[in-house]
């Protein structure tokens, strides 16, 4: 008859693989052939970190750099203690005027320095991402006189404006150019000229 078989005590295993179906099997070394595998369904861990990076025109980064009205995607990985992905549900927000749809931002068209934050559903884990936006290209320009009539060799005040497509200033020069008083097409007065320099209200 066979000996009772003294079983292999304090054995453990820590499972670091990916969620999913495993096989767990031992043998002696003496003979591999001689084997028991048994099951093992690994279930996603706990999350542990969370990285939110802005991704436009081919550029990724967690501080990113548009022009007004680009349409931003933002990748979340979030990963357990480690460095598993997990698919869990992620809350997305952020100051900025616009929409996030299907996990993009759209339609922010006002210039400025907006937040992005990323945080994992019944959690604290959270990171945030910052999205410069610029101003677009000129699009229009607005002029306003302290008076709209003077006697020569009066000084009167001019303030020049560029503004883009979403009415953001735009740092631009401008040169103001004094024209003949006819009704015909106007034409420029020899060489008299003022430059002025933008945005708005200088």
């Amino acid at each position: 008859p066979l000996a009772p078989a003294t079983p292999i005590d304090g054995m453990t295993i820590t499972i670091e693989s990916p969620p999913g179906a495993y096989g767990i099997s031992v043998a002696p070394v003496s003979d591999g052939a001689l084997q028991v595998v048994l099951p093992l369904d690994v279930a996603p861990a706990a999350p542990a970190s969370i990285t939110l990076e802005l991704s436009a025109d081919g550029t990724t980064s967690e501080d990113l750099t548009i022009v007004a009205g680009t349409d931003v995607e933002l990748v979340v990985v979030v990963e357990d203690a480690f460095g598993n992905e997990l698919d869990v549900p992620v809350a997305l927000t952020t100051s900025a005027p616009g929409l996030i749809v299907g996990g993009a931002l759209v339609g922010v068209t006002r210039a400025g320095m907006w937040p992005v934050v990323a945080t994992v559903d019944g959690t604290t884990l959270t990171a945030v991402a910052d999205l410069s936006v610029l101003s677009g290209p000129a699009d229009a320009v607005s002029l306003e006189l302290g008076a709209s009539e003077v006697s020569a060799g009066t000084t009167v005040a001019a303030v020049a404006a560029v503004w883009d497509a979403y009415g953001n200033p735009v740092n631009d020069t401008i040169t103001l150019t004094i024209l003949e008083a006819v009704v015909a097409p106007a034409s420029p007065v020899g060489g008299a000229s003022v430059t002025i320099a933008s945005p708005a209200g200088a």
